[in-house]
């Protein structure tokens, strides 16, 4: 849902601390926290298909078949 545009004060900044204006200013930071958020997500993604990209290539993808679980000691 958008949010309502503020009521402008004569100086045309958010000076005016209407409830309104108060909610559009706090709708403001939530959607620049979620999109934050969104970044912070992808990121991660990729940083995760990276290491699992990585240990693919360096352990190959039958990386159990070296350890024989006999040869364990946990």
């Amino acid at each position: 849902m958008p949010a309502r545009r503020p009521t402008r004060s004569d100086n045309d900044d958010f000076s005016d601390e209407t409830p309104e204006n108060e909610a559009y200013a706090f709708s403001l930071l939530q959607d620049e926290e979620d999109e934050e958020q969104r970044q912070r997500a992808e990121e991660n993604e990729d940083i995760l298909e990276e290491m699992t990209d990585y240990a693919d290539h360096y352990l190959g993808d039958n990386q159990d078949d070296e350890f024989p679980e006999d040869d364990q000691d946990f």
